[in-house]
């Protein structure tokens, strides 16, 4: 578990950018994970890893029997530095002979930056789960069908939970924001969204453009492009 502000704009609107109101829709990933080089990004981690799951690939029936149930008990971590639970990071482990001699592994220790690492949400702008040091949290887990493979639930010592994208995910808003229609986006476009430094390029631009016309004269923005 992770504290990483920077990873909520790859989920999120942070910020609505100067001049463009976004009040009136709901903007969220089109996806329910992403794929971070973890090494490149400034991060504090929480808890130690530990490991989530283990299944035997050559035993395809049993996994097949516990896709969409929650794992039973959950697992319980130690928090070991304070923070806010901002997203989980985890990757697989492959072990390819009977004696664990030989693996391969995605995880950020491996030494090979080819290999991304998986990055949960735990949370949503303006709805942080604090967690303290030496607290234990529990944390539910089930494998599912879709790419990601994993639905997770974070739970603190007081029951609160962390964002889920199946149960209850809008009970983090309020009830007329609950009304607004979603609008699901592609990474790269919460990413600009998120990018103050394009938008003040923009403004500046508008403000240049809008500076050598007449008074009074009426303009309609219709559209603007990349260059």
């Amino acid at each position: 578990i992770v504290e990483a502000p920077e990873l909520l704009e790859r989920f999120a609107v942070l910020e609505s950018p100067a001049g463009v109101p976004l009040r009136g829709a709901r903007l969220r990933n089109s996806e329910r994970y992403s794929c971070e080089t973890m090494s490149t990004i400034a991060h504090v981690a929480l808890t130690e890893p530990v490991e989530l799951v283990t299944f035997d690939l050559q035993e395809i029936e049993d996994l097949y029997s516990n896709l969409g149930n929650w794992i039973d008990p959950p697992l319980e971590l130690r928090v070991q530095k304070t923070g806010v639970a901002h997203a989980l990071i985890y990757w697989w482990e492959l072990q390819l002979d009977g004696a664990g001699n030989s693996r391969i592994h995605t995880s950020q220790r491996g030494g090979c930056e080819s290999w991304e690492q998986a990055v949960k949400p735990l949370t949503l702008p303006l709805e942080d789960v604090p967690l303290r040091e030496h607290e234990i949290v529990r944390l539910r887990l089930a494998l599912r069908r879709q790419a990601d493979g994993l639905e997770v639930i974070l739970e603190d010592k007081h029951g609160r939970t962390s964002l889920n994208h199946e149960i209850g995910a809008d009970r983090w808003v309020s009830e007329d924001v609950a009304t607004w229609p979603k609008l699901e986006l592609e990474e790269e476009e919460l990413l600009r969204l998120n990018d103050s430094n394009h938008w003040q390029v923009v403004d500046t631009a508008l403000q240049r453009a809008m500076g050598s016309l007449p008074d009074g004269m009426a303009v309609q923005l219709l559209h603007i492009s990349e260059s």
